[in-house]
């Protein structure tokens, strides 16, 4: 889930600030509640880009056209209005009539990180951390696989900010 709006932030965060599909990106995140009941010329025209910019950048972002781009961004936008579903630290997005209170966001969004590190850190058991890590250093090789966590965390918070128009 969340691929709307991770595809648009990483896209705007790895191009020029002078690209005309970064820019479209930055303005389409920006309305993003407006995606599900617009059509691909209203989007070029919040863009002040034609139809086909707007089509090359849905494929940029990865998906095959601007329809494919649309499911996903109304998907995304029910899956985050959803009182049941939980994001990826276990929270809801914040609500939209807190988008003037930034502080309360930037406060909830590092308790939301701290409260889940201590969970994680109450569910480890210190012997069985014991043995990974002698199973480690006894090995010839060791393969780690997963993500960055500080990019991780800072993806998040620019989800809950952009989701908040900020």
């Amino acid at each position: 889930m969340r691929g709307a709006f991770y595809n648009l932030i990483n896209f705007i965060n790895t191009n020029s600030i002078d690209d005309v599909y970064a820019n479209a990106a930055k303005i389409i995140l920006k309305n993003i509640y407006l995606i599900p009941d617009s059509t691909i010329t209203d989007i070029a025209d919040y863009c002040f880009v034609s139809t086909a910019t707007i089509s090359r950048l849905c494929r940029k972002l990865n998906y095959e056209s601007f329809a494919d781009f649309k499911m996903d961004v109304t998907m995304n936008l029910n899956y985050f209005n959803r009182d049941a579903l939980r994001l990826q630290f276990d929270y809801q997005l914040p609500q939209r009539e807190y988008l003037y209170q930034g502080k309360e966001v930037f406060k909830d969004h590092f308790e939301n990180i701290i409260n889940n590190l201590r969970s994680t850190y109450d569910s480890i058991d210190y012997e069985d951390l014991e043995f990974i890590v002698d199973k480690i250093y006894e090995s010839n090789r060791v393969c780690f696989a997963g993500n960055f966590f500080t990019q991780s965390v800072s993806m998040q918070l620019q989800i809950e900010l952009s989701y908040l128009g900020k």
